[in-house]
């Protein structure tokens, strides 16, 4: 196609109008400077035949095959490649310098030529492969698969009889597995567990109000500065560090613990045995101005605690 040849080449089908092989095949073209064209081929089933004899005389170098003529056009071709008929249809067809057809199937080079792109370490005979369905694209993946040396290949399919009779087909290399066993099919049943036993302890937490506290620290401070004037802003300031030096010696229970308890004590009185309230609930009340004047006694506290924790260190000095 590099001279003066004018070479044609196309995706056959029906209906194949929304194809967009011919915009990423002609980008190609163009960017090596091949001389050719490739070109949508709508042919309606009644005349696959006849639009496969007439591909030489067109000066076509081949097609690609696609839906419905897929298995169809083996029967009209004059050869088909061994993993071409193993898969049971072909993709591609190569016009022969003699004008004869030969039909080939890359669907499956296609597939594992990705997965080595996307990792170049990776071989087919590492380790059991587990291919999730049973159709046309499956069947031309697990026949590659067993052709590149897997060792195993697992299918599993919703309908179980399609993925028994592909396995059947590939031979003893491959068997079938039921659609409710996809998980150990991945070796994920250990994973499955311990993803459970996660969740139970998430759960736990979420309910002692962990994760509350944290989805919601960030909007009780947004309330709390948001009342503050000029000069709590300036003592704030003044006194930060201290307070930051406290924090940082509390856990996350204990200040929130710390924030219950203050708000607690200035709306009932200290002597009051009261349930803490939910950091929701803390929340709700934030623009009370006895909430408010809780959140200042807490930051006094903090910045007391501070002090505290500081003196000792200096004493040291």
């Amino acid at each position: 196609m590099t001279s003066k040849t004018y070479g044609l080449a196309g995706v056959m089908g029906w209906p194949v109008a929304h194809s967009r092989s011919p915009m990423l095949h002609n980008h190609w073209i163009r960017q090596y400077g091949l001389n050719g064209a490739y070109v949508l081929l709508p042919v309606a089933p009644g005349r696959l035949e006849a639009a496969l004899r007439g591909l030489p005389a067109l000066g076509f170098a081949g097609c690609n095959i696609t839906i419905p003529h897929k298995i169809d056009a083996m029967a009209l071709v004059e050869r088909v490649d061994p993993i071409a008929r193993r898969i049971g249809a072909i993709n591609t067809i190569v016009v022969e310098a003699d004008g004869t057809l030969t039909g080939r199937n890359n669907d499956g080079f296609g597939y594992l030529q990705s997965l080595r792109d996307a990792r170049p370490s990776w071989r087919a005979d590492a380790g059991p492969a587990v291919v999730i369905g049973a159709g046309g694209g499956a069947r031309a993946v697990v026949v590659s698969l067993a052709e590149a040396g897997a060792p195993e290949i697992r299918i599993v399919n919703r309908t179980s009889a399609r993925a028994e009779a592909l396995a059947r087909d590939v031979g003893p290399v491959a068997r079938a597995l039921a659609w409710s066993a996809r998980h150990d099919a991945l070796g994920l049943g250990s994973a499955t567990t311990l993803a459970s036993k996660l969740t139970e302890v998430l759960q736990v937490a979420d309910a002692k109000g962990y994760f509350a506290f944290a989805r919601q620290g960030a909007q009780i401070a947004d309330n709390v500065v948001t009342e503050f004037t000029q000069e709590d802003v300036k003592a704030l300031g003044d006194n930060i560090v201290t307070i930051l030096n406290a924090v940082k010696e509390m856990t996350q229970p204990e200040v929130m613990a710390l924030v219950q308890r203050t708000a607690i004590t200035m709306q009932h009185g200290e002597d009051e045995h009261i349930e803490p309230p939910s950091m929701l609930a803390l929340l709700k009340s934030m623009r009370d101005p006895q909430t408010r004047r809780g959140m200042a006694r807490v930051l006094a506290m903090l910045r007391s605690v501070g002090e505290e924790q500081q003196a000792p260190r200096r004493q040291g000095r």
